[in-house]
């Protein structure tokens, strides 16, 4: 059994990690983590719970070990403390008194000033010691350089904003130390195509978050799109969410950091996925498949709890026992729902809140006798014509595809592209098709139109009475579908 940090040594068991040399002077200059479990050889399977226990515990000491690190190669900070270490010594601003050193009676120096002094103790002396010759600027190290260089200038030395500069501070005002999902899961991907670009390796040296927030302009963000989506295979949808953060973290670090080249210039604004991958999105959105009976009786299940939200429950049951698409339910006001006449029904039309996909999606959808109270009791909380039925959330098609499709996936219906709440609408076109239901019946109900049957009939013009026949027959074949069609995944 190999279990990653388990060692033997001697038939006994331990916990033994390295550490990286750069991260050594946070450990006290160990080389290693070496730990007893009190285990001997053949008790490796208890032995997988103790290590992982001191992984959790380490993982923590070395996340703070890698960012002090990370922080103290970072030039905006150490231009920070190169600045505030001069101006309490005195070798810049207005007092630069640590520049001068003794003076006789005529004002002539007669020994070495505090600058001179520190030069010689702290930089030269244990430079020379070990080579027998004074240093050269470039040998030193990152915090004496820029030390040295900020009394030059006699002012702070001017520094470019680093990705890992922005990516600590934000986290620290954001997340509490930690990274967000959504960013987690975009930065290594951010991050590996940095190391590999030939030209931004070489101006971080081996470590990307050095990255100058500068460095990357239009056409490199989009060479990096390009990579999420020729080299990872990435689909539009998830380019699309590593956009946003990017985009997000860069208009963060101009606001936070008041810078304003950030602020006129961000590479990530109105960037989109390749052409190919939305037209592969859009041939997959089309690709939907129904619910089966297993599907729908997760979502039934789910609509019982109690800690649903009541619109959230009204919303996709609608959807079950219309066929309509999500936003022409979302977007209904009062005045769409006609209840006092023979057969009540929801029109919909263009209004205030939403148009229509086309001019065959305005028609009458008869109301169920499954979803009669909770269309009324909408309808009598609604105080004008003009009030929408769904609060505020329910008005985006975006807004409300999420939300459809994170309570189907809280009902069980697995994660699959092709299984979303958009899917009741090929639920019910599947059961007016396996019931026999006349297909002008079919199209009048899913606002489809057909040459052969619409210059007859149209989308709207049917008897309502007849389609909710037709519609009460299929409703009692919802979810039949063939097997064939779904994968392993997607079938309940």
């Amino acid at each position: 059994m190999n279990i990653k940090h388990l060692q033997v040594r001697g038939g006994a068991l331990r916990y033994r990690r390295k550490i990286p040399q750069r991260l050594r002077p946070y450990f006290g200059g160990k080389r290693e983590i070496v730990q007893s479990l009190g285990l001997r050889v053949g008790q490796e399977a208890r032995a997988i719970a103790m290590v992982q226990a001191l992984d959790a515990q380490w993982n923590a000491h070395f996340l703070e070990a890698e960012q002090a690190y990370r922080l103290n190669q970072d030039p905006h900070y150490l231009a920070t403390q190169a600045e505030q270490w001069a101006l309490r010594n005195k070798f810049i601003g207005p007092d630069t008194s640590g520049l001068y050193g003794p003076t006789d009676s005529e004002g002539r120096e007669i020994g070495p000033d505090e600058y001179e002094l520190w030069l010689d103790r702290e930089v030269i002396g244990p430079f020379y010691r070990r080579h027998q010759r004074e240093p050269e600027l470039h040998e030193l190290d990152p915090a004496t350089r820029i030390k040295i260089e900020t009394v030059k200038r006699g002012s702070r030395v001017p520094t470019e904003l680093t990705l890992g500069r922005v990516i600590d501070e934000r986290n620290k005002h954001h997340w509490g130390g930690k990274e967000d999902k959504a960013e987690a899961a975009t930065l290594p991907r951010f991050e590996e195509w940095i190391a590999g670009h030939p030209t931004l390796s070489k101006q971080t040296k081996g470590n990307p978050k050095r990255l100058p927030m500068t460095a990357i302009n239009r056409a490199l963000a989009r060479d990096f799109i390009n990579y999420l989506h020729e080299s990872l295979e990435n689909s539009a949808e998830t380019i699309r969410r590593r956009i946003g953060v990017l985009r997000a973290i860069w208009n963060w670090a101009a606001d936070h950091f008041e810078d304003e080249t950030l602020r006129s210039k961000n590479p990530w604004a109105r960037q989109t996925p390749p052409k190919v991958a939305r037209e592969a999105e859009k041939v997959a959105s089309q690709k939907r498949l129904p619910f089966t009976k297993g599907h729908l009786n997760l979502i039934d299940a789910y609509l019982l709890r109690n800690d649903i939200d009541p619109h959230m429950r009204t919303y996709l049951r609608m959807l079950k026992y219309t066929g309509a698409r999500p936003l022409e339910i979302g977007g209904l006001l009062k005045a769409d729902v006609i209840l006092d006449v023979p057969t009540p029904y929801l029109r919909i039309q263009v209004n205030a809140l939403r148009g229509l996909k086309t001019k065959g999606s305005e028609r009458r959808i008869p109301i169920m006798p499954e979803i009669m109270g909770e269309v009324r009791a909408l309808v009598d909380d609604a105080a004008l014509p003009s009030t929408p039925l769904f609060p505020k959330g329910f008005h985006n098609t975006t807004t409300l595809s999420n939300k459809g499709n994170k309570a189907i996936r809280a009902a069980g219906v697995p994660k699959e592209r092709r299984l979303v709440a958009y899917s009741f609408r090929h639920t019910v076109n599947q059961a007016m098709l396996v019931s026999g239901a006349k297909p002008y019946l079919r199209h009048a109900l899913l606002g489809h139109t057909e040459s052969s049957t619409n210059a007859v009939y149209g989308a709207g013009s049917v008897d309502l009475g007849e389609l909710k026949e037709a519609m009460q027959a299929a409703f009692e074949r919802l979810g039949e579908a063939p097997e064939h069609i779904y994968t392993a995944e997607e079938w309940v």
